[in-house]
């Protein structure tokens, strides 16, 4: 599995990294840690769709 996507700009990635951060800080917020590896694939998943992508290039820079 590669390791990093080039299919998604800097800033795309980095709005990515935030919503992950901040949805597994709800998860630490509420004793839910057990719940990260599903997080986690469900990012990998969406990420390696392109779905967010798409979606992504429809915002205005």
């Amino acid at each position: 599995m590669e390791s990093q996507s080039r299919q998604y700009l800097l800033s795309q990635r980095l709005v990515v990294l935030g919503l992950f951060i901040g949805k597994r800080q709800e998860l630490a917020d509420n004793q839910e840690l057990d719940q990260a590896e599903a997080l986690i694939r469900f990012y990998m998943g969406i990420l390696a769709g392109g779905t967010l992508r798409e979606s992504m290039e429809e915002i205005p820079n």
